[in-house]
């Protein structure tokens, strides 16, 4: 299993998300066996890399991750393993990051599609005019804008819309 892992925000160097390997031989018990930390020597990934997708084709383990931290430039990244374990990352890293006066610039959460013989890459994006804001920031705009709402109930702000609704094909290969 790949999985995002949280920044220790301990202080230590190159600290931001990084994707984590976990196996299990039941699916109850799971042991973390490995990660792929963020490239220090790449610029796009050194706050973090995360929201792992994973594909096997023919024997190799293709890893489809987003960077982090770089607002409206996070992208999508793509590393191959023939162990699961050790990736080489793609020399054209990062492989997409949507232009266009339609979204943010910002690339995430990757998925990958088989349709018709052919594989195409989805990913997220948001709208031009969406302005990022991390966690504390989105929590009091919400307790602002949405007073009456209780404890555990979904509402979302307006300027929140569409986060996530932009998935469209992007980008074709490995057939």
């Amino acid at each position: 299993m790949y999985y995002s892992v949280p920044p220790w925000a301990d202080g230590r160097p190159n600290d931001g998300w990084a994707i984590g390997i976990a196996e299990s031989r039941d699916l109850k018990t799971w042991k973390r066996v490995g990660e792929v930390l963020p490239d220090p020597s790449a610029s796009y990934e050194r706050k973090g890399i995360c929201a792992p997708y994973v594909r096997v084709v023919n024997g190799s383990v293709h890893l489809f991750y987003q960077t982090y931290g770089n607002g409206p430039k996070d992208a999508i990244c793509h590393a191959v393993s023939t162990d699961g374990m050790h990736f080489i990352r793609d020399e054209t890293n990062p492989i997409f990051h949507p232009t266009g006066d339609w979204n943010s610039g910002r690339a995430i959460d990757v998925e990958i599609v088989d349709f018709k013989q052919q594989w195409f890459l989805y990913a997220a994006t948001s709208d031009s005019d969406l302005v990022p804001l991390d966690d504390a920031d989105w929590l009091a705009r919400r307790r602002t804008l949405h007073p009456s709402s209780r404890p555990g109930e979904t509402v979302a702000p307006r300027h929140r819309r569409n986060c996530h609704d932009r998935r469209r094909p992007i980008w074709q290969f490995l057939k």
